[in-house]
């Protein structure tokens, strides 16, 4: 599974350079998800943002969501909370997306206080 997360990233940040190297928007031809990491100044919270082009699981998101919000744990240490969704769009408008919830019917988010991952 770890493999297939890593591949998956891989593939996204190729395509993703591709596609702003040639002034395209992201869309189910070139796409099979992408990945905003929002990060502002005096904001309570960064979010992350998954829209997939493609129709996953609510688990095959959480799981891209957690490998994700590791990766920026690691890399890149927040201060405050993050709030990770994922969004279905069959258009490359990813502002026309629905929401992909949890398994557990919950957002999953990264606790800055406790550091931990966890849903809300």
């Amino acid at each position: 599974m770890k493999r297939f997360l890593l591949f998956s990233l891989v593939l996204l940040f190729i395509f993703q350079a591709s596609a702003i190297s040639q002034g395209r928007s992201p869309s189910p031809q070139t796409h099979f998800y992408l990945l905003e990491y929002e990060r502002g100044e005096k904001v309570k919270c960064h979010n992350l943002i998954a829209t997939f082009f493609v129709k996953v699981s609510p688990q095959q998101a959480e799981d891209i969501l957690r490998s994700e919000l590791n990766f920026i744990i690691k890399n890149f240490p927040p201060q405050i909370d993050i709030l990770a969704t994922a969004w279905y769009s069959t258009s490359s408008d990813v502002n026309e997306g629905v929401q992909i919830k949890m398994p557990n019917g919950k957002n999953l988010a990264y606790l800055a206080k406790s550091k931990k991952i966890d849903y809300l």
